[in-house]
């Protein structure tokens, strides 16, 4: 398997290399098991030809029949190949269950040690295996393809083959030489169906090994600023579906399969963790050899590669936009319970989407101009939040400015600010300005504090609205509170109120100056 060149996935090539190496150990137990069967079934075979094969050295069924051994001799088969089962089984369920295990724990390890660690956070705080989803590996619920079910009708298989193998044979009158080689050739063919039973469980559960990890990991990034991306690699040879190697008299030959599965296609296509890839044809899967289909799964060798990218990053994996929570689950959970309006925000990349939605408000409420908007070119470096109904937003830059704050008049939301405001906080917003009294009273409320006044200046505005009032212009900036603390303080309504006079009173500077006295009481509050 070729190896990938971020630190992270050195790593997780080791873990399947290992667990590879696992699978080869119990290939080579499986096999000592169909020996040991066989020198069974030849033992069996020679006492029965000892006592009722004539003097050719045939046996018939008439022989049989004529002592009443029939049904016993194909039962005694039956009994010896069903001592095979519960080997095999034991066998190849401890493949899963190991391979599961350590691969799933071996995602956490690498994590820990590849150079992705410290943006890891809380994300993989106290993962480990759950026992559910272990239970779930063992007795995969992949459709068509429970593992159970696959060994339990293998050995149906087995029995049912050896036993019509056997009846051919006695119609046939075959010598001991010939039934035992018919024998050994259908006990070849299940063990070759056995060792293609753990190759593929083997190559399923390293991936669901991965894959499982790599979506609860998923799940604690979801609301920041990074992804788990999942990335499908074929082998990048000539048995990737739909391709396949032939041994023909003139040698191996390359030819193309027409059973749908063409897995050429995907190479480099890339998912969140935990997400479907289309393989086409009404076929998904999270990972390799898990769509539940036999022929993008049985022997399937494609393998996901895993980074940990920002928005933007995946954004350009994918050439789509990106939607993910707009914050960590616990806090939109914290402002449920406080009561604060739930706009349903999402973290967007598509700034067209963004551009439209201000643009629509601004047209719809008399008092837009107290809105920045800014071109499509700014807002591909900003944090975007769009509400569900793509009636308010907001927008962080990348030094914390809190910007393009709106909600469209013909929203019915209540409070929609306080979501917005908490929102952008959580989301590394620290500052922010604003023309007037009544938005200045609306940031406090969510734990900010006005530290500089500018005097209104006609010069720069060409909105009529605020032609008209002449509002002053603002700078805050976050107090020392924490999120949780803001929520519920926001909550009580707690945080006191600045007057008129009290914003009259702030230090007054032009605007460039007030933003660099803001900044610097930040950089003295870190």
């Amino acid at each position: 398997m070729p190896k990938a060149e971020t630190s992270l996935n050195e790593l997780l090539y080791d873990i399947r290399r290992i667990e590879e190496h696992r699978e080869l150990l119990t290939e080579s137990k499986i096999e000592s098991i169909y020996r040991s069967l066989m020198k069974d079934l030849n033992n069996y075979l020679a006492e029965e030809y000892t006592e009722y094969a004539d003097s050719d050295g045939r046996l018939y069924l008439s022989y049989l029949d004529a002592q009443n051994k029939r049904a016993m001799f194909l039962h005694e088969i039956a009994e010896n190949v069903d001592t095979l089962s519960p080997l095999i089984r034991k066998e190849i369920e401890s493949l899963v269950e190991k391979t599961y295990k350590k691969s799933y724990e071996g995602m956490i390890t690498a994590l820990k040690k590849a150079d992705t660690a410290d943006k890891l956070g809380v994300a993989s705080k106290d993962l480990s295996v759950n026992p559910y989803v272990l239970k779930q590996a063992i007795n995969n619920n992949i459709s068509k393809l429970i593992l159970p079910s696959v060994l339990e009708k293998h050995r149906a298989e087995v029995i049912y083959q050896i036993q019509q193998e056997l009846n051919i044979g006695l119609m046939n009158g075959d010598r001991y030489e010939q039934m035992a080689k018919r024998i050994s050739e259908r006990v070849g063919v299940s063990q070759s169906k056995a060792m293609n039973i753990a190759r593929t469980e083997t190559h399923r559960n390293i991936e669901s090994g991965f894959m499982d990890c790599a979506e609860h990991l998923q799940e604690g990034f979801e609301g920041s600023d990074y992804i788990y991306a999942a990335t499908w690699r074929t082998m990048g040879d000539e048995r990737v579906r739909p391709q396949q190697r032939r041994k023909t008299k003139k040698g191996w030959k390359t030819t193309l399969s027409k059973n749908g599965a063409n897995h050429v296609k995907m190479e480099g296509v890339t998912v969140k963790a935990g997400e479907l890839f289309d393989l086409g044809g009404g076929v998904k899967a999270k990972a390799p050899s898990k769509s539940g289909v036999a022929t993008h799964d049985c022997n399937c060798r494609c393998f996901l590669e895993y980074n940990l990218m920002t928005l933007d990053e995946f954004k350009k994996a994918t050439g789509k936009n990106v939607t993910t929570l707009a914050t960590r689950k616990e806090i939109r959970q914290e402002m449920d319970d406080s009561g604060i309006v739930n706009l349903n925000l999402e973290r967007t990349t598509n700034e067209s989407q963004f551009d439209i939605a201000i643009k629509n408000a601004k047209n719809a409420n008399k008092n837009g101009g107290c809105v920045d908007t800014h071109p499509k070119s700014e807002l591909e470096s900003f944090k975007l939040f769009l509400s569900g109904d793509k009636m308010a937003g907001v927008a962080v830059k990348p030094d914390g400015d809190i910007t393009a704050v709106f909600k469209n008049s013909n929203s019915k939301a209540k409070g929609a600010v306080n979501d917005l405001i908490i929102t952008a906080r959580a989301n590394g917003g620290t500052k922010m300005d604003c023309y007037g009294q009544f938005l200045v009273n609306s940031y406090e409320k969510c734990g900010y504090v006005p530290v500089a006044r500018v005097p209104f200046n006609a010069e720069y505005v060409d909105d009529p609205f605020l032609l008209k009032t002449k509002p002053d212009v603002y700078v805050l900036m976050k107090n020392t509170d924490s999120i949780d603390t803001v929520i519920k303080k926001n909550a009580k309504r707690e945080y006191k109120l600045s007057t008129q006079e009290a914003l009259d009173n702030l230090p007054t500077f032009d605007y460039d100056d007030a933003l660099k006295y803001r900044d610097s009481l930040l950089f003295s509050q870190e």
